[in-house]
């Protein structure tokens, strides 16, 4: 009767441990996901900060460049300090 009771007592702690070590592995992977889902995000927001800044920069040149153009500064001119192309500079 002791023996069982023990037994049953043991068993008890096992089962106990196995649903721990499960949820321990759940909650860690848990925080894994968050962690992955931050660091994406923040790429996310990075890469959208430079191509926000890209896309600034080329409206910028068309605006110098068309700027230029209106006062008959040379396409040539135009194009070296804005890096725009000739056809570009020409459609303005």
């Amino acid at each position: 009767e002791i023996d069982e009771i023990v037994d049953k007592v043991v068993n008890s702690e096992e089962l106990r441990m196995a649903i721990m070590d499960k949820m321990l592995a759940k909650y860690e992977r848990n925080l894994e996901k968050a962690g992955a889902h931050a660091e994406g995000k923040a790429e996310g927001k990075a890469e959208g900060l430079v191509e926000g800044k890209i896309e600034g920069r080329q409206e910028r040149d068309i605006e110098v460049a068309r700027n230029l153009k209106n006062l008959s500064v040379p396409i040539e001119t135009i194009m070296e300090a804005t890096g725009l192309t000739r056809e570009e500079i020409e459609k303005l």
